[in-house]
């Protein structure tokens, strides 16, 4: 009986030792293996914090880019607008030339008919009055030499009634001329004024005639200069409107530009987000699988040491 009970205990213990041999080999495999795989979740934590600093580094300088570009176009914003600006000054400036040039175009072609004609024309009346009334005192100093020469005749008439009577006949004579003179006289005094007048009259006309003309030209030349004038205004503010135009247009292209670079760089920031949030997922699976290996290996031991009692219970 006691080597029967010695054999069971001999077998029993070669059993305890294998299977402690077993287990143990158990535990080393699992060991190896957990180490494997923190190697490699180490691994991948480490490629994943070098990519995660790669892209940091790509957003912090695409980042850098961007803001440096946004400078830019905010500073070519300021300067577009301050030419535009200028350029909005120079149309109002160009428009009030325009205004003022067409009102005085209006006010020359208004006043040429209605201003200037009127003046000419009461100058030219002031000059006829005036010549008029010298001739006026032309022909008076001629009646009155007429009548001189009248009465000198009549007292040559009176000496020659007391001559003669052949006398008479010559003296009839003379009278007769005489007669004919004074009324030779009067009939030219008339017409001598008359035809001064019409000289006169004609040569006011002629020169009234070419004072209009040469005013008409004056006129034209003006009128001719402002449009110029107009037109050249017109076309500058037209180009300047042209230069307003595409200036607009380029603010829009900058702004859409920043508007493009704004949405990228959220984009690059949210991306950079969800990198770090990957980081700290894998760094808390990876403090998790660190930590699971000793509870493993304590679990282990804990079936060991139960399954060594009840061995060692079993015999008895």
């Amino acid at each position: 009986m006691c080597n029967v009970h010695s054999l069971r205990i001999t077998c029993s213990s070669y059993l305890s030792k294998a299977q402690l041999r077993s287990v143990q080999e158990e535990v080393d495999s699992l060991e190896q293996e957990k180490e494997c795989e923190l190697l490699e979740v180490s691994q991948e934590l480490r490629c994943a914090q070098e990519e995660i600093m790669s892209l940091r580094q790509a957003a912090e300088e695409a980042a850098a880019e961007r803001e440096s570009d946004i400078a830019s176009l905010q500073e070519e914003l300021c300067r577009l607008r301050a030419e535009l600006h200028e350029l909005q000054e120079t149309r109002q400036e160009y428009e009030m030339e325009i205004t003022s040039l067409r009102a005085e175009i209006s006010m020359k072609s208004c006043s040429g008919h209605a201003g200037q004609e009127p003046a000419t024309l009461q100058g030219e009346l002031q000059f006829l009055r005036d010549q008029c009334q010298h001739l006026q005192m032309e022909r008076s100093i001629l009646q009155e030499s007429n009548s001189q020469l009248k009465s000198h005749l009549l007292l040559l008439g009176g000496e020659r009634v007391e001559d003669t009577d052949c006398q008479d006949g010559t003296e009839e004579t003379h009278q007769e001329h005489g007669e004919e003179n004074d009324s030779l006289t009067e009939k030219e005094i008339p017409q001598y004024d008359a035809e001064n007048i019409l000289a006169l009259s004609g040569v006011i006309e002629t020169n009234s005639a070419a004072e209009l003309e040469k005013q008409k030209l004056s006129r034209e030349e003006d009128k001719s200069r402002l449009h110029n004038q107009l037109q050249s205004a017109e076309e500058k503010v037209q180009r300047a409107q042209s230069e307003c135009a595409g200036l607009l247009s380029e603010i829009e292209e900058l702004q859409q530009r920043h508007r493009l670079s704004q949405e990228e760089q959220e984009k690059l920031q949210e991306e950079l987000r969800l990198c770090r949030e990957e980081i700290h997922r894998l760094k808390e699976t990876g403090l998790q699988k660190t930590l699971w290996n000793p509870l493993l290996l304590l679990t282990v031991a804990a079936t060991v040491a139960l399954l060594y009692s009840s061995l060692r219970r079993g015999p008895d």
